[in-house]
C-alpha cells in the first residue's frame, strides 16, 4: 500500500479553516471601514490560498493514479 492521503488532506483542511477565519476578519474590517486591517487580512488570505493550492497540487502529483477522489 502507498502513503495514506488522510494526513495531507487534514493539513489542507487546517489551511482552509485558517483562511475562512481571515475572511471573517476581512469582512469585519471592511464593514468597519478599517481598510488597513482589511488589506492585511486580504494579504494573509492570498498567502493562505497560495499555500493551499500548492498543498493540493503536491497531493495530486503524489496520489496513485488508480485512486479516484474528488479533491
Amino acid at each position: 500500500f502507498g502513503r495514506s492521503p488522510i494526513k495531507p488532506l487534514q493539513e489542507h483542511m487546517a489551511v482552509v479553516a485558517e483562511c475562512t477565519q481571515q475572511l471573517d476578519a476581512f469582512v469585519s474590517a471592511a464593514i468597519a471601514g478599517d481598510w488597513e486591517g482589511a488589506e492585511r487580512s486580504y494579504d494573509t488570505i492570498r498567502e493562505l490560498e497560495h499555500r493551499g493550492d500548492e498543498m493540493k497540487r503536491e497531493f495530486r502529483l503524489h496520489m496513485p493514479k488508480s485512486l479516484f477522489m474528488p479533491v
